[in-house]
């Protein structure tokens, strides 16, 4: 679901057939009123997926996968009669349908063999390096881990404060970032006491170092005489006029530069 809301915000242009985008209508500060409502749609609808999994509802969840399936049909049945004329927008949808329809066979399959009775992190139960960098993209997107938090323990039986719950999960956080790190130490055969490699070291340190100084400089050459983006800012004419408030002018001239 969460990819769908992305392809969604990224692709609906395109399937209306229009000639802008989503960066331009940010800088224009107006979006579509169809594209808010489909997002916070299909933003309502995975906040009650979320729901249904911490609840354990196995009764909810196939409401909401019959109720999902009914939505999705007519929505995207409106979309293609409305939009049938655009071979583009027909690939767009058929992306989209795609996607949703991938999510509701899991939901299918959920339903079948029932919600597990012990929780546990995908991304963080084992490590490999797919699951360690897919888990901080998640942790990098704003609110979404937090969003995510507040959902947990407001719908969980638990003990705990709110603070305290998200303590726990800034435990659990450098509980991954540590085993990432023993597991590194192993890649590199860093041993305790024993100097490290120099690859690392080069685009750990000497890499880091470099894209810091070119941070601090880049904007100052950016900005001084020696900028690849600076022309010559010649005088091509000058022009005078001479005019009194509410009076026709008086006197106006102009003279090109030889």
């Amino acid at each position: 679901e969460l990819l769908g809301f992305s392809l969604l915000l990224v692709s609906y242009f395109s399937i209306v057939g229009s000639s802008d985008t989503i960066v331009s209508s940010v800088l224009n500060n107006l979006l579509p009123g169809p594209l808010v409502a489909a997002l916070i749609g299909l933003f309502a609808l995975l906040v009650i997926d979320r729901v249904v999994y911490i609840l354990r509802s196995v009764v909810a969840k196939l409401l909401l996968h019959y109720a999902a399936v009914v939505l999705y049909f007519v929505f995207y049945v409106l979309l293609y009669l409305t939009f049938a004329d655009r071979v583009r927008s027909k690939m767009t949808l058929g992306i989209q349908f795609v996607v949703h329809t991938v999510y509701l066979v899991l939901s299918a399959r959920q339903i079948k063999f029932g919600f597990p009775v012990f929780v546990r992190h995908t991304l963080t139960d084992t490590y490999s390096d797919w699951r360690y960098y897919t888990y901080w993209m998640y942790r990098i997107i704003p609110f979404v881990f937090e969003l995510n938090a507040l959902l947990d323990w407001t719908f969980t039986a638990t003990a705990l404060k709110i603070w305290y719950w998200l303590k726990l999960e800034d435990i659990h956080h450098e509980l991954i970032l540590a085993r990432a790190d023993v597991v590194n130490n192993r890649y590199w055969k860093a041993w305790v006491g024993q100097p490290w490699p120099r690859l690392p070291k080069f685009y750990l340190g000497f890499l880091w170092f470099f894209g810091l100084v070119a941070l601090i400089f880049a904007p100052l050459l950016a900005y001084s005489s020696y900028s690849p983006a600076l022309e010559p800012n010649a005088v091509t004419y000058a022009s005078v006029g001479l005019a009194f408030a509410s009076f026709p002018e008086l006197y106006s001239g102009r003279t090109p530069n030889p």
